[in-house]
């Protein structure tokens, strides 16, 4: 018997032949099944979680817990463990352990390789030890010349990739240095260069600037870094020429070489291939990935197979979500394995996992995603493959597979802590508030958040603020907190229109509309709404701006535009296969489709939604519910609605749908003669805290029912004082003024044509 043999009870585990002999016979049993088998024997002495089991089996694979399941039923059919006393112990809500006495125990069994976290980390540290890393600022354009716009995004890029073709050297990404470099930054560049090598960690930073004088165009460039500070200036009779001598210069200060250790992928030669190239470099930068693929398709057609052009016009198509990239890829991973290149192959993974995500193929994402890392092992930068595992965990988090997202959290945390660049972190907080909100837990989502903006400030990283301001407002009005909904929502706004981040801006608007329609605010809706009108929107992100049309349309009280918007906003989520937007929208055009008389309709999509495989989500439940209930009113049965919305009163999940339907049931509640029931629910409920109208306007009904005429009227007076003129003057409310002030004594109340939180 050797080392690597391991016997129990009728057993024998050979870890070199991967077998498994039960009673002296060849037992059948999978790769998976041998590998958790050995993983519980190797821990015996302890339980090992699910999660452990998951990391170990799966290292880079995101699986859900029924295929842990079968594989221990797999593993215990293949020892035989099929009676009492159980060989591998179940341990409920925890994990497993192998309790079986072993009688051989070898030397392998001692656990020798990292968790697959820490070999990721491991190999991109290593990679980053081998290169100087650095990060090129914007360049300053003193050329006064309009054809040039393309100078302060364009050139930097173009140097950024001719300087990482240099295996000795890694670039940072544009993404992180753009989160300091912000358009309206206004810092000199030495002050840039400090901030990005501080937040960043990157050993060099490349400044430039770009003039004319007699001798043609004039770049002047210097580098910061620790322990290398050198300046100097390159000449040319075009823009577009300055890159590659400006490089040569900059490689042969670093090494004392002009020659590039150069990777395959190079930029086009021909001058106005290099102006295209630099272009769509631009347009990258400023995710606008149609206008970028087109600058790509133009270099093609000057230098056709370019290599460089091709992967750039992949990953401009891929993040638009656009089919025709898949033909590149294939181009592109021909060449890679011509040429054994590992680190093409990993990239053109990557950007294939963006084009599945974007399409909503997410089982295709996954694999992509996964086989990037794989391939990139020992090859690509920590910045890279932290960029790959934030990808990797929005797409498990569209999955669902909310643990599978945490575990590609901690190694982008992991990688971060190594490396030093403080901007993935942000990142990796925020999709971290994006999983506890999904889990049902907002506070902690809100908390998260909370912590995402004060970073970013600290950092001044205004595209994260931006970002963070947007997530918090959200999160902020999930919790009925309108006031700080509203500040981080026209924070969020206003920083994303400074920056000229239109997919920002959008998104922002649409949160920023929602609010304003929950606190009776249409004039600021229309003002929001007014604010992206003539904005170059990405097509990611018009669903969202048809979002803020419909809820400004829904606030003014044209419920059939309303429905148009929402229809609309629908529609594109659906050809992007985007689950989650697409539960934001779903009840609100629901809503809107019930409040302009088209309740089978709404009674439709209240069907299609409810009976989505996402629907789990403890918000939209509610929120669904909520339509239910609205339904329900709509068509005359008030004690149907009575009881959902009393469901929901009981619920802890989003307190800004059970503040909305304590107020709904109080007039229900006062509707049906209950007055006293109503008074003490909006008191137990503490809703009256609230300053919202709606709280007044419910007080208003309950203190009637119950009689008290005159504080009533006070309560209606109130409210419609808080509401905006074009909200005030008409309506049901309004039509209620004359009888609470007792101009038509002994009248009734008109019963309320839609729950009141709805109006």
């Amino acid at each position: 018997m050797t080392d690597t043999v391991i016997c129990f009870q009728q057993c024998e585990l050979d870890i070199a032949a991967r077998e498994v002999r039960l009673n002296g016979r060849p037992s059948w049993i999978e790769p998976r099944p041998f590998d958790l088998l050995v993983h519980l024997i190797r821990h015996r002495e302890r339980v090992v979680a699910k999660k452990e089991l998951l990391a170990s089996v799966w290292p880079h694979e995101f699986v859900s817990s029924g295929a842990l399941a079968r594989a221990v039923m797999k593993a215990r059919r293949a020892i035989g463990d099929i009676g009492e006393p159980a060989l591998i112990k179940t341990v409920s809500r925890v994990g497993y352990r192998f309790v079986a006495p072993v009688l051989s125990a070898a030397a392998d069994l001692a656990p020798t390789v990292p968790a697959a976290s820490s070999v990721i980390a491991d190999q991109a540290a290593m990679v980053e030890a081998k290169k100087l890393t650095f990060a090129v600022l914007p360049f300053e354009d003193s050329t006064d010349d309009s054809r040039f716009d393309w100078i302060r995004l364009g050139l930097m890029s173009l140097v950024s990739e001719m300087l990482s073709q240099d295996t000795r050297l890694s670039a940072i990404s544009t993404q992180s240095v753009m989160a300091v470099a912000t358009k309206e930054c206004g810092a000199d560049a030495q002050s840039l260069a400090s901030m990005v090598q501080r937040l960043t960690n990157v050993q060099l930073v490349v400044g430039g600037k770009v003039s004319v004088d007699k001798a043609g165009y004039r770049l002047e460039y210097r580098v910061f870094g620790r322990s290398h500070e050198f300046h100097g200036a390159v000449i040319g009779e075009h823009p577009a020429e300055l890159a590659e001598p400006m490089v040569g210069a900059l490689v042969h200060s670093l090494f004392g070489d002009s020659q590039h250790d150069a990777a395959p992928l190079t930029t086009p030669v021909c001058l106005p291939a290099i102006e295209a190239f630099a272009r769509g470099l631009q347009a990258c930068g400023e995710q606008k990935w149609s206008e970028a693929a087109n600058r790509f398709k133009r270099v093609l057609g000057l230098a056709p197979a370019n290599a460089a052009a091709e992967f750039e016009l992949l990953r401009s198509l891929a993040n638009k979500g656009d089919q025709e990239g898949k033909r590149f890829a294939r181009r592109l991973l021909v060449r890679a394995e011509i040429e054994c290149d590992l680190s093409l192959a990993a990239r053109v993974h990557q950007a294939m996992g963006h084009l599945h995500l974007h399409r909503g193929e997410l089982a295709a994402a996954a694999f992509r995603a996964e086989k990037a890392l794989r391939l990139a092992a020992g090859q690509e930068s920590l910045d890279w493959t932290a960029q790959t595992l934030l990808l990797q965990a929005s797409i498990s988090v569209r999955q669902r597979e909310f643990d599978a997202a945490s575990r590609s959290i901690e190694r982008v945390h992991e990688l971060c802590e190594r490396g030093g660049n403080r901007f993935f972190p942000l990142c990796a907080l925020n999709m971290q508030a994006v999983i506890a909100g999904l889990g049902g837990d907002l506070t902690q989502a809100v908390q998260l958040l909370t912590e995402v903006v004060s970073r970013s400030r600290e950092l001044q990283a205004q595209h994260y603020l931006a970002d963070a301001c947007a997530n918090a407002a959200k999160g902020f009005a999930l919790l009925g907190q309108l006031g700080r909904a509203t500040d981080h929502g026209e924070e969020s706004l206003a920083l994303a229109m400074a920056d000229g981040d239109e997919a920002t801006a959008a998104r922002a608007a649409s949160i920023l509309c929602l609010i304003y329609r929950l606190a009776r605010a249409p004039q600021d809706c229309r003002r929001t709404v007014t604010a992206l009108e003539g904005l170059n929107m990405p097509e990611s992100s018009k669903d969202a701006v048809w979002q803020a049309r419909g809820h400004d349309a829904a606030c003014a009280g044209d419920h059939v535009r309303a429905a148009e918007c929402f229809s609309n906003a629908i529609a594109l989520q659906r050809v992007s296969n985007d689950r989650m937007r697409e539960h934001d929208t779903w009840p609100w055009l629901i809503t809107a489709l019930v409040q302009c008389g088209r309740i089978g309709e709404a009674d439709t999509e209240l069907r299609l939604a409810s009976g989505d495989d996402h629907a789990d989500h403890p918000e939209l439940s509610v929120h669904l519910r909520h339509c239910h209930a609205l339904i329900a009113h709509a068509t005359g049965d008030a004690e149907q609605a009575l009881q959902i919305l009393e469901q929901i009163v009981d619920m802890e999940a989003a307190p800004m749908w059970r503040a909305f339907a304590c107020i709904d049931v109080t007039w229900l509640l006062a509707e049906a003669g209950r007055g006293d029931e109503a008074a003490a629910l909006l008191i137990s409920s503490e809703v009256t805290s609230n300053p919202h109208p709606l709280t007044l306007a419910a007080t208003a009904r309950a203190l009637h029912a119950g009689g008290n005429f005159a504080d009533a009227n006070r309560a209606h007076a109130e409210h419609m004082s808080m509401m905006p003129a074009s909200m005030g003057s008409g309506g049901y409310f309004a039509s209620l003024g004359p009888i609470y002030a007792g101009q038509r004594a002994g009248m009734a109340l008109p019963p309320i044509p839609f729950l009141p939180s709805r109006i």
